[in-house]
């Protein structure tokens, strides 16, 4: 019995020349690349910009959301996500794209007994990797991209034991 489809770019690894085939997914490898400076630059971002925490609370307007950003990704001293699947389909509004990723991040506070560094695809070392995933909607602007919504979905318990074995939170904070 035959069901509908959609066409879609779907793409099995960090992105690359490929990837960059699809303007959207040259935007976004633009995006990861600035993100992962810290620099939450507005700029990318839709004035209506929803970004939904790994808890399900969607916090909706540019500059609460970017806010709730920096409160997610705020305490690394550094981090980079490194694709492994993304699937961009066109959409009604611009394009949609569900992809996984791995977070590689360091952690603040001094290192303890027994932790182990991690590496990524560039053999550079992290003192934790997570993988994640997440949903993006994109419109088209008059000369670009810009972000509408962002999902994620990642276990955020590495993290907070890190930080917690290294005394930078206590499990009062968390409320344990």
């Amino acid at each position: 019995m035959p069901f509908p489809t959609q066409p879609a770019f779907v793409h099995y690894s960090d992105f690359d020349s490929r990837s960059d085939e699809h303007p959207c997914m040259e935007w976004m490898k633009r995006f990861r690349d600035d993100f992962d400076k810290a620099t939450f630059d507005p700029k990318w971002y839709h004035p209506e910009f929803v970004y939904v925490t790994p808890d399900g609370i969607a916090h909706e307007g540019r500059e609460k959301a970017i806010e709730e950003l920096k409160a997610l990704y705020g305490p690394l001293p550094g981090w980079h996500h490194e694709p492994f699947f993304m699937n961009c389909i066109d959409r009604d509004f611009g394009y949609e794209m569900i992809g996984k990723a791995t977070l590689w991040a360091n952690l603040p506070g001094t290192p303890v007994a027994g932790e182990t560094k991690k590496k990524d695809a560039n053999g550079k070392e992290w003192d934790f990797a997570v993988p994640g995933t997440f949903r993006f909607h994109y419109v088209k602007d008059a000369n670009d991209f810009s972000l509408t919504r962002c999902e994620i979905t990642a276990d955020r318990t590495p993290l907070l034991l890190g930080m917690v074995k290294r005394g930078v939170v206590s499990t009062k904070e968390l409320g344990i």
